[in-house]
Order: C-alpha cells, then structure tokens, then sequence
C-alpha cells in the first residue's frame, strides 16, 4: 500500500463495490469471487492481501464465500496429494490469514456454521451437496493444518462444538474422508498432530476423548461404540507419548502452554472418581513439573529454611542427612563420586569354596585342602565407572548447595551474610566427622611435619576420600567462604598437605614439562588445598598466592615452599576462629596487612622465586616489593 498506484487501484475496487454491495449483492460478490480469487490463485501469495483488503470492507460476507469456493475446488480433488497442493487451498488460507488480524471472530464464526451445515442432512439436497457435507470436515482439517491462527480460532471452544454425540454422527462418514488422506493411519496422524499444536483449548480437547473412552449410551450400533472407544484410547495414547518424547528432548509443544494455563481444571480432575480422568490429570502434572523442575528445588529449600532456623533439632538430622546421602549413599553417583564397588550376587565366597572341598575330599588329621584351580570367576576385571555428564553433576552439586544454605540460613535477611555462623560452625563439625576415620589427632593444631608418619594411614584415606568424592572439594570451598567455619576443618586440611608432601617428594626429579596424567592431578590438587586455605584465609599473602608459583616449578621446590613455607606456618600458626576479628557489620576476617608472615616463612618461598625470576618476575613483583601498607 506504500505504492500510491497500487493503493488508488485499491481504493477504486472498495469504493465500487461498497456501493454495489446493498443494491445487488450476489452480482457483486459473483464479480469479486470470479475474477479476483483466479488471479489470487495465479499469483498466491502475492497477491492474496488484496482480496482480503478488499474484502475487509463485508467480512461476514466474503469470508462465508471464500470458504464456500475453498469447499467446492477441494471436493474436485481426486487423490490426497492434489488435496494438499491445491493452489485454491493455499490462498484461501492467506486470505483467512489477513483477514484474521482484525476479524479472527467472524473467521471463527464462519467455520462452526460451515461445520454445523455439514451434519444437517434434508431430502432437497443434491449429490453435489452431499458430497459437499462430506468433504467439510476434511476441508476444515486441511485449513487449520496450514494456519495456526485458524487452528487457534476453533480451538476456543470446543467444548460446545465437538460433544460424542457429534462424534457418533462423524463416525458414519469416516469412509467418505479417507480419500482426502489417502488411509485411515494418515488422518490419524493428522489429528494428533492438531492435537499438539493447540495452543489454546487443549484441556478441553483432553475431556472429548476421555468422553469418548468412558461412553456408555450413544445412539447406534455396539459396534461403532467400541470402535469410538478404542481409537480414542489410541489417540490419547499417541497425544501422551509425543508430549512425553517432545519433552525429553527438550522440544517445545504448543498444547503444554495450553495445560499450564488450565491448572485449575487438571486439579478438579486430579479429584474425579474416574480411574482413567485421575491418572491422565496426573500424567499432565508429571509433564508440567518436568518443564519446571527448578520450583520443586526452590519450594523445599523454603520448607528446610522454614524447619532449620527454627529447630535446631531439625537443623542437625537435615545438614547429616544430606551430606550422608550425597556422600554415602548410592546417591553420591549424581554428585560425581566414583564408586569402585561391583555387587555380584553369583559370586561365592572363598572359604565357603574350601569348606565344600574338605566335605567331599577325606583328609588325613590335621591336613587341609584349598582350590588349586581359579579362585571364583578369576582375575577381577576392571570396570570403568559410568558418570553422569559434567554439566548434570555441576547442576545437582548447585543445587545441593543451595539445600545446605538453607539449612545455615540466618532467620532474618541481612545486609552482609545469609548465613548463621553457628550452622557452618556445625557443618564444618559434621564434615570432619564423615570424612575423618579417626577420633584421634583431630584437633586443630598442626604438629611437627615427621608427626605425619603417625598419622599417614588416616591421611591417605582422607586424601582418596576427596579423589572419589569432588563434591568434598566443593563443600570444603563452601565452609572456607564463611570465615571461621574452616578452622574446624584443619584436620582435613592437615591431611591433604601430608599426603602431597609426600607425594611431591616421590616424583623426584619431575618438572613442569611432565606431561603424565599423575603430574596433573598432584598439581590440580595441590592448587585446589591452597585455593581453599587462601579462600578461608588461613595463609595471608603472600602465602595465599602460592597456588600461581609452584605450576612453574620443579617437585622439589614444591616440597621446600609447602614444608617450610606453609607447614611450618600453619604449625607456628594454630587455625583457630580467635586468629580472626569481627568488623562492624558482623564479618570476620583476618587483615592482610597485620596478618603478613613474618620472613622466616617467606624466605625460601623468596629464594625460589628469585632462582626463577625469569619465569616468575611479574609475580615477585606483586609478592614482595609492591607490598600495600596502612598509612
């Protein structure tokens, strides 16, 4: 219309026929349809806004007539496939398209009426007539399959336009629309996938076909009734697995906004005395929930808010259940953990093996028989476990998280930390009684580093525990955040720091160009202990920053700066909750600056660095020159 001939053409035509609209009407609708819906037809879709511009003028009128011309070419077709293509077809659904931004009523209206001519039968009608009736369902399917905003238009209410008692009249002329699918599977599948593409109306499309399934009395054969029956049933059937597909593959279905707009109507049906309303109602709820599975999270993590500040009782059974599932339990899997443990039901016992052969072998006194051959089903073999994605572990490891914060919740909002001292406090408490095997050597202070002999069964078993367990790892960075909390973890941290020192002066001569699988993960794990010490700020600078270094140095420095750098640190140094101060706003933290180690620490950290100053020089820089003072 941008076009100003284009639009004075226009406005020619609409003039005319305005005029000529209320003195002969069928002339001139004759006029329009005959000339305008040929050249529609040539040149769709080009050329289908113009009759629907000018037809905007009688819509009632031209919308019953463009229907009706739809009606008589798709009964011409002869097979399926001319059905489909028809050019007619197709611009009479861009003309309805135009039409619909401003008439979408009138466009709906016209269709019922259509729909409800096709089940009135009368002696006057002629064959071309009846083929007409017969040929309206398929036509009205053949429509709103190509335009969603038809689709859209009769789907409102229908309620009140498909009851069974239609469906029991349709049912005679099932013969008859096959030909316009080509067979019966075809228009099968083209109700479903009407079905699903509803976006509107589909809890109501859900009780015609749970009507139908649950029909008793309807007006003819036993028959035609169980027919009614069973393809509703596989309808339905088919309408649920496509949702079900459709959602486990994360692809959206238009009839899913449709259910979660009508939860209350799903909830009245959740209480029907029906067996099949019940359990479909609630198969619509498990399809719901799954599209937000995220609620569910958030809703018991207000409930277990709601117990834990309130109950300290609660608080302790919720934080041990938790950690003992997510650590213990077969549910650890989901968390990452990796279990080495294979059941084998079939598998016997060695002595049980013994047993039996001394039974059945008579010995001489004081002599025994064992199994010479192979020992049960032989040499284990080694299973590789099976994991979960990293992205799902990364999600579920969240939203565990966010389970304990709950937990440690402080009762009233607060302007700088959201948790309860206390309830980290506990958890810190908790993780030393899950991880440590042993009531012994658990306190907080660091003895001398050949005291670690004493100890290295324990700390060896809490090293693999964090090497089968990332989640550890993650709760051990959690505590660290709410300072003090970690203190009460220095047993776990003591552990981890023996076995690396260890480990570290096994590699011998290995360097930073060691590009073996063990090299790399003594590294990742030696950045991850010093990460949460500095996170926690038991090592003040420039000790916390070691984590940048020791990539880019050889095994036996690594050795040097964890033994006298931060063992002796932390030994001198007890990682106690009075090592750090509480600000005005209820923080505690330790001041960089009046918490810097004295050099005794440092120096062979600084003597290091120096033999490497090529590789490390920015580093040093920042570590020990450009120190920041109070002024």
């Amino acid at each position: 219309m941008a076009c100003r001939a284009t639009r004075t053409l226009v406005d020619i035509n609409t003039k005319c026929l305005s005029s000529l609209i209320h003195s002969n009407t069928e002339a001139c609708i004759s006029a329009l349809f005959r000339k305008r819906i040929n050249t529609s037809v040539k040149h769709s879709p080009n050329f289908d806004w113009v009759v629907a511009h000018v037809g905007s003028c009688f819509p009632n009128t031209v919308i019953t007539r463009v229907l009706s011309c739809g009606l008589k070419d798709f009964c011409q077709n002869k097979s399926y496939d001319q059905g489909c293509n028809s050019p007619k077809l197709k611009s009479v659904v861009g003309i309805l398209g135009h039409l619909a931004g401003s008439h979408v009523q009138d466009i709906r209206k016209a269709i019922l009426e259509m729909f409800t001519w096709s089940l009135r039968e009368t002696f006057e009608d002629t064959d071309a007539v009846r083929l007409q009736k017969k040929a309206t369902v398929p036509y009205i399917l053949q429509l709103v399959y190509l335009s969603s905003t038809l689709l859209s238009s009769i789907c409102v209410d229908t309620k009140n336009t498909l009851k069974v008692e239609v469906i029991g009249r349709l049912y005679h002329f099932i013969e008859d629309w096959c030909k316009y699918f080509g067979t019966p599977e075809a228009l099968e599948e083209l109700i479903t996938t009407l079905i699903l593409r509803c976006e509107s109306g589909g809890i109501q499309i859900i009780h015609l076909l749970l009507d139908c399934i649950l029909v008793t009395k309807i007006r003819g054969s036993d028959q035609m009734k169980n027919d009614i029956i069973e393809k509703a049933k596989e309808i339905l059937q088919n309408v649920l697995y496509e949702i079900d597909e459709s959602i486990r593959h994360n692809n959206p279905v238009e009839i899913m906004s449709s259910f979660s707009k009508e939860i209350n109507e799903i909830n009245n049906m959740l209480l029907s005395p029906s067996k099949v309303v019940y359990e479909m109602a609630g198969q619509l709820v498990v399809f719901l929930g799954t599209s937000k599975k995220i609620k569910g999270f958030k809703k018991v993590n207000r409930i277990l808010k709601r117990l834990c500040t309130y109950s300290k009782v609660a608080k302790v059974l919720a934080l041990r259940e938790l950690l003992e599932r997510a650590l213990f339990r077969n549910d650890n899997g989901l968390f990452g953990a990796v279990n080495n443990e294979h059941d084998d039901e079939d598998e016997k016992m060695l002595l049980k093996q013994n047993k039996k052969i001394n039974k059945t072998i008579p010995l001489t006194k004081h002599s025994s028989v064992f199994n010479g051959g192979i020992i049960g089903s032989g040499k284990r073999k080694s299973i590789a476990p099976e994991q979960l994605p990293a992205d799902i572990i990364s999600d579920n490891i969240y939203h565990l998280i966010n389970a304990i914060k709950a937990c440690c919740a402080l009762p009233e909002e607060h302007k700088y930390t959201d948790m309860s001292l206390d309830s980290m406090t506990l958890l810190s408490l908790l993780l030393v009684q899950f991880v440590s095997p042993d009531v012994m050597y658990n306190g907080l202070p660091w003895p001398e580093e050949e005291f670690s002999k004493v100890t290295m069964e324990r700390d060896l078993f809490i090293r693999r525990m964090f090497a089968n367990t990332p989640l550890l790892w993650e709760l051990l960075s959690f505590v660290a955040v709410y300072r003090p909390a970690i203190c009460y973890c220095s047993v776990i941290i003591r552990a981890l720091t023996a076995t690396l020192i260890h480990q570290w002066k096994s590699m011998g001569e290995q360097s930073k160009d060691d590009d073996s699988e063990n090299y790399k993960m003594l590294m990742e794990t030696t950045i991850k202990v010093i990460d949460v010490m500095a996170l926690g700020q038991l090592l003040p600078p420039p000790l916390s920053s070691i984590r940048d270094v020791i990539p880019l140095l050889k095994c036996y420095e690594i050795v040097a700066i964890l033994r006298e750098s931060v063992w002796c640190y932390m030994r001198d140094h007890i990682p106690s909750p009075a090592l750090f101060g509480c600000d005005s706003n209820g923080i505690n933290w330790r001041d960089p600056i009046i918490a810097r180690p004295p050099e005794v620490y440092t120096n062979t950290l600084r003597i290091i660095m120096q033999r490497n100053i090529k590789s490390l020089g920015h580093m040093y820089a920042q570590m020990f020159i450009n120190i920041p003072r109070h002024e």
